[in-house]
């Protein structure tokens, strides 16, 4: 109580004095500790594994859909060979042709509700999760975009063979209800084993007015849909095809790769570092742990615990202690097993203590 009143006194009198007792006082000192644990706690749990507190809110999409006032855009793209530039192709669609695509889409959303959102991983996720990823994480998404404001509608023939996704833009109309925009891409497959000649339809004027569903091969799936800067992904390849990922994710398992050898923690590094980016899993794999900022460094703090995944997991990897701790890269079979050592993939289940595997992790 007299701590209280003297505190209280000080306030009134002594308020600089006071400030600095706060700052290097004993309470003083035991408050910053707690807020300094709750932010690097909220800081670890942000980025651990790599997961973002993300959701798509699937009900507030399909309600827009079902009640306002919308507009319609539809874009053809194909991938320009030289950099990372995209062309597009806009041709006016009559209004029933929009209300079957629109009742379409609708169905699947309704599919999707009842599946766990997760944070994309170029490496996929398990059966019944749907992932998301922010737009930015993307390296061509504004290049896509842009690619649709500078759309062309003028009449023409289309090569099926240049053709790599479709897109459905759905929007409120200017001035109608809550402002909101929703892409929904397709990647084409279908098409090249329809036609081989290379040409799937003739625009007359600058307006489609029918669609042979089988020729043109629109259908109830999608394979992205984009809302709210989050893309959920339905398809992993699609979303790779699409927006060239094997480069983005070759240039980020080169760089962690980089990173990774100037702690020398694998012996033999170059050739390990020349036969992961040979292979694209790996690639991805390594793309991976770089969004998980899995860092190599504080991995030598770990090297008993190691020492024993690899007894206990009979692992054909051999180590070394001195001058520094490292595995020893000898054939492309042991990139695997170092990976899962890195990423901390073998388990033991708590109740039966079964020895498992989690790639997915």
């Amino acid at each position: 109580m007299s701590f209280s009143m003297s505190s209280q006194y000080a306030i009134m009198n002594y308020n600089g004095n006071l400030v600095k007792r706060l700052v290097f006082g004993p309470f003083s000192f035991f408050i910053l500790y707690v807020v300094f644990f709750f932010f690097l706690r909220y800081k670890l749990n942000k980025n651990l594994k790599g997961e973002m507190n993300m959701k798509v809110n699937l009900n507030e999409m399909i309600d827009l859909l079902e009640t306002e006032e919308l507009a319609f855009d539809f874009y053809f793209s194909k991938k320009l060979k030289k950099g990372r530039e995209y062309e597009s192709f806009s041709p006016n669609i009559g209004d029933k042709i929009y209300s079957k695509l629109l009742e379409l889409i609708l169905i699947k959303l309704k599919t999707c509700l009842n599946q766990k959102q997760v944070s994309y991983s170029p490496i996929g996720c398990k059966k019944g999760e749907i992932e998301i990823c922010e737009n930015s994480y993307i390296k061509n998404y504004q290049n896509v975009l842009e690619s649709f404001d500078k759309a062309d509608n003028e009449t023409k023939k289309i090569n099926v063979e240049d053709i790599l996704f479709y897109c459905f833009s759905i929007k409120n109309r200017k001035g109608q209800g809550k402002d909101f925009e929703i892409k929904f891409l397709r990647r084409v497959t279908k098409f090249k084993k329809i036609y081989t000649k290379g040409v799937f339809a003739y625009f007359e004027g600058d307006k489609l007015n029918e669609i042979d569903e089988k020729l043109l091969g629109f259908d109830s799936e999608i394979d992205l849909i984009v809302f709210n800067n989050y893309i959920i992904v339905l398809s992993h390849t699609a979303l790779e095809r699409i927006f060239n990922l094997q480069e983005q994710f070759t240039e980020t398992a080169d760089n962690f790769l980089t990173d990774m050898g100037s702690g020398l923690f694998v012996e033999n590094f170059d050739d390990f570092k020349e036969e992961c980016l040979k292979n694209l899993n790996f690639i991805r794999t390594l793309t991976r742990m770089s969004d998980q900022k899995i860092d190599i460094k504080t991995l030598y703090e770990k090297k008993d615990e190691i020492k024993q995944t690899i007894k206990d997991r009979n692992l054909n990897i051999k180590y070394k202690e001195t001058p520094k701790f490292s595995l020893i890269y000898e054939e492309k079979k042991q990139i695997q097993e170092i990976f899962r050592i890195l990423r901390d993939c073998y388990t033991v289940s708590t109740i039966n203590k079964e020895k498992r595997i989690d790639d997915l992790v």
